[in-house]
């Protein structure tokens, strides 16, 4: 904070961070699938950690601002749990974890064979070993979902934690002349 300017990458990285991290790890992970909500967690931290900046310097944060410093919190989480996500896969299926349940498509009943041998084929494809476009994928998406839904995360962490500057008292008129 110097001259009136708040620091937005600190308040970014740090909700980057707790979001990425908890949106990369598999079985916490899967609470993205509440509406996105670890990388909304990830922008509220970082809005909250902007808004508490701001009121030390006497500033009154505007949503927009809270929704860049959350999309930026969306951005670094989303860049860190597409990383982890790969990290992750390569060594489920490297120990012979992944698609272990997979189910023969062609035994569904009544589905078109031609249908359940493109099924088969995307199935096999998302259990084998991650390839790199696969991993690049998975990591632009996660980075364009968790920059909108941290910028959402931003604005309500702003909202409820930022404060008014405080007013100064007005001053004091002089006593008015006495006159005797």
């Amino acid at each position: 904070m110097t001259n009136g300017q708040v620091d937005r990458m600190g308040p970014a990285l740090i909700g980057g961070l707790v979001g990425g991290i908890a949106s990369g790890i598999p079985c916490v992970g899967a609470l993205n699938c509440v509406c996105c909500s670890l990388y909304i967690l990830g922008g509220g931290i970082a809005g909250m950690m902007f808004a508490k900046n701001a009121a030390k310097v006497g500033i009154f944060p505007s949503a927009g601002a809270g929704a860049i410093v959350g999309g930026l919190a969306g951005l670094i989480g989303g860049l860190i749990a597409g990383l982890l996500s790969a990290v992750f896969g390569a060594a489920a299926n490297a120990m012979g974890w992944s698609g272990g349940g997979m189910q023969d498509i062609s035994e569904i009943p009544n589905i078109d064979p031609e249908v359940a041998e493109q099924l088969q084929g995307v199935m096999e494809w998302l259990s084998g070993p991650p390839t790199l476009g696969g991993v690049l994928l998975s990591v632009v998406v996660s980075v364009v979902v968790g920059g909108i839904f941290g910028a959402i995360g931003g604005i309500i962490g702003n909202a409820i934690f930022r404060k008014p500057p405080v007013q100064a008292p007005p001053a004091a008129s002089p006593p008015a002349p006495s006159v005797n």
